[in-house]
């Protein structure tokens, strides 16, 4: 019986795979002032603090990146 317990739960945990995850990332340069004083500073997709990259451990992460300078 204990045989068969550790042969599912070995089952069971190839069951759960790890996924390609791709992420899309602009960089930009813009004015902005997170303190208070207005600076050049670079942008994640248009936004400050850049946005928030959730990623399980094993998954595969390409990430697409651009840097334009405007």
């Amino acid at each position: 019986m204990r045989g068969w317990i550790i042969a599912l739960c070995a089952l069971a945990a190839g069951e759960v795979a790890a996924k390609v995850v791709r992420e899309e990332l602009t960089l930009t340069w813009g004015l902005g002032a997170p303190n208070g004083q207005p600076r050049e500073m670079i942008f994640m997709n248009g936004q400050f603090p850049g946005p928030t990259f959730v990623w399980d451990e094993d998954d595969d992460v390409e990430v697409r990146n651009w840097l334009r300078h405007e």
